[in-house]
């Protein structure tokens, strides 16, 4: 017989500080805690009865939970390693039910406070997980209390031992972009990347590599619900992209195709702006607008240019004439435009299959997990499903599964 315990406990946020005095909370029920992967919405929720409202004044948001999950575990035998989530409280929402008086505890873990973040970091010369460690380092600057810190696990160097590329100058923009741009194999010169905020409030970043964690196989594995859902609604098969002018106040914009998309699904095109921050970036490298030439630019093509301005990839560009600097700056930008859409597109040319599993407590899956399943119906023998989002509560674990790359 499987039975479920929790151990929650808090650390009350008194004067803008934790007090680092933890008690249990006893007498809560409904407890749920729900994960993802890359979205920053990691929550976690129980109630209490609040009898004669003593607990009014009690529990204030920012008090610090951590919250432990035991499967044929006693709490009193529960250690570290039974931590699901280390959050702060957010919500207090009062309600009554049948004349008792609830109080509903509310909260995320700090991925919420990441991804709502900006960051100012010159990564140019940083290769892309230092560039991304020295992100979370700069908010934490800014935002101590809710500190977010890179995984000591995470790569260093690509999959296949050499070094990843370098990051860029990252002014003030949403380090949730910054993360989804530089987890993207266009951009990381190797496979994709999947990051989440673990129990521990770090930052784990992963290859998207198909190494098979767990299996399952509907036909004769046990499960309390099942469905499967086919994702079309975010298909883009045809991406127009706008920048900013360049120094001569041409606009620029480029356009990219994905044709077996479009013979598959129809038409399903998508304009975006380009960070407008990226083509200026060149120019203040420069330090402005050159008003002498020849100039050379204090910044490395990133293209082949067989005519003036001439551009060699790895080396600076030297420049003529206020004509040919502009023609670099629109053909360096057009590159990184056509780079970004390239990643936007793989990711969204197909839909994608995903799949909900329920289960008794005890599957203990976690989301990142590779699960080769077997699901007759819908075509899959032992294909590889990744553990998007997950949700334990104390009769069930739900699981969501999705391709990492979209087959529909």
């Amino acid at each position: 017989m499987v039975f479920v315990n929790w151990k929650i406990t808090r650390d009350p946020f008194v004067n803008d500080v934790w007090t680092g005095v933890t008690e249990d909370i006893e007498g809560f029920y409904d407890p749920m805690l729900r994960t993802n992967l890359g979205e920053g919405k990691d929550t976690f929720s129980f109630k209490l009865t609040n009898f004669n409202d003593t607990l009014d004044n009690h529990f204030q948001v920012g008090d610090k939970i951590t919250l432990r999950y035991g499967v044929n575990t006693l709490p009193a035998d529960m250690t570290d390693d039974h931590i699901k989530m280390v959050g702060v409280i957010t919500s207090l929402p009062g309600q009554e039910d049948g004349g008792a008086n609830l109080l509903r505890v509310e909260g995320n873990n700090f991925s919420e406070t990441l991804m709502n973040a900006i960051t100012f970091i010159n990564g140019d010369s940083l290769t892309i997980p230092n560039f991304l460690d020295q992100a979370l380092q700069h908010i934490a600057a800014y935002n101590d209390k809710f500190r977010v810190t890179w995984h000591p696990g995470n790569k260093d160097v690509k999959t296949d031992g050499t070094a990843f590329p370098m990051g860029e100058r990252w002014y003030n923009k949403s380090v949730k972009v910054l993360l989804e741009k530089y987890s993207s194999r266009k951009i990381t010169e190797d496979v994709n990347y999947y990051w989440y905020v673990n129990n521990a409030n770090q930052l784990v970043w992963r290859a998207q590599t198909e190494d098979v964690t767990y299996s399952f196989n509907k036909e004769t594995e046990e499960y309390k619900a099942y469905k499967n859902s086919k994702d079309m609604k975010g298909i883009v098969n045809f991406l127009i992209i706008k920048a900013n002018v360049s120094p001569k106040g041409n606009p620029i914009s480029t356009r990219i195709d994905r044709a077996i998309s479009r013979v598959k699904h129809g038409f399903k095109p998508k304009i975006i702006t380009f960070d407008a921050k990226e083509g200026d970036n060149l120019v203040g490298l420069d330090g402005g607008v050159p008003d002498t030439f020849p100039f050379t630019t204090k910044w490395k093509s990133k293209v082949e240019r067989a005519a003036a301005p001439f551009m060699t990839e790895g080396s600076f560009v030297t420049c003529d004439s206020l004509d040919e600097y502009d023609t670099a700056i629109i053909e360096q930008t057009k590159y990184l435009m056509i780079r970004t859409g390239n990643a936007y597109l793989d990711e969204h040319q197909h839909g994608k299959l995903s799949v909900e599993l329920t289960f008794q407590p005890g599957k203990n899956w976690n989301i990142g997990d590779v699960i080769s399943v077997t699901i007759p119906e819908i075509g899959k023998s032992n294909n590889a499903m990744r553990v998007r989002d997950a949700e334990y509560s104390t009769t069930t674990e739900r699981y969501t599964l999705v391709e990492d790359e979209g087959t529909l």
